[in-house]
């Protein structure tokens, strides 16, 4: 198929699902979907941060629906597929979720290794893979997955386990577009840089004087690159991995 020519992102009549959704730029990434017009299936492994999730779509007039589920389990996978194909039609799946490592090699143990990846990446296929066939027969639609600065240039502050799993979900962007394409299927991701959120303001060595533009991100400065990549104003990108982090990786 040939693809549409880019416009104006209006969401309106889809629904979008947003795993991660309890995390800070998950929160943001619901709101601002629902903000353009989409309807969202917000979940993550906790509740907790679901209801505000659900909150910020609702303040947008937008219909909210909340699943509790591990990305990692592939049943739990399935009965999330379930719940937003009867919620909607399902056009964008947003992959927002993630753990973060700050390991060194040489103490890393083997569970943590497997851990960032079963989450960052396999969490990831197993998401996209459930919506797959149901995005390839409504032949529009929109995948964007969160990597990370890390997995592009190597590390800025994390560790190896973490920097393979998101450069691993590049590389599984790139297949999905390209398999993807003759069936109206976009794929890409978001790559952002150090960023404020209740998972990170602990963590020693995040300092705004790290990037260029000399502020360390904000979840809105993802969920906007996020809003983007879904809607009708990318629909000439596919395969790309966009940096949203402030110039730290020039």
């Amino acid at each position: 198929m040939t693809a549409p020519i880019s416009g104006p992102t209006d969401l309106s009549g889809t629904t979008a699902v947003v795993t991660g959704a309890a995390g800070a730029i998950g929160r943001a990434t619901c709101a601002a979907l629902a903000r353009e017009g989409s309807d969202v299936v917000a979940t993550d492994v906790t509740h907790d941060g679901l209801d505000d999730a659900a909150a910020r779509v609702e303040a947008h007039g937008r219909e909210a629906t909340t699943v509790r589920a591990d990305v990692t389990d592939p049943d739990a996978v399935a009965r999330l597929r379930a719940r937003a194909t009867d919620a909607g039609d399902v056009g964008i799946v947003a992959t927002v979720h993630g753990v973060v490592s700050r390991a060194d090699l040489s103490a890393m143990t083997l569970d943590e290794w497997r851990r960032q990846l079963d989450v960052n990446l396999t969490g990831t296929m197993l998401v996209v893979q459930a919506f797959w066939e149901d995005l390839r027969e409504r032949e529009y639609g929109k995948v964007v997955c969160v990597g990370s600065v890390a997995g592009q240039v190597g590390g800025v502050i994390s560790g190896p386990d973490y920097v393979a799993s998101k450069a691993g979900v590049h590389g599984l962007v790139r297949w999905l577009a390209r398999n993807g394409a003759a069936d109206g299927v976009y794929a890409n991701a978001v790559a952002p840089g150090p960023v404020w959120s209740p998972m990170t303001e602990d963590e020693p060595g995040y300092d705004d004087g790290m990037t260029p533009l000399n502020r360390l991100g904000e979840p809105e400065d993802i969920a906007e690159a996020i809003v983007f990549l879904s809607g009708q104003g990318s629909n000439w990108i596919t395969g790309t991995v966009l940096d949203v982090n402030g110039g730290i990786s020039i």
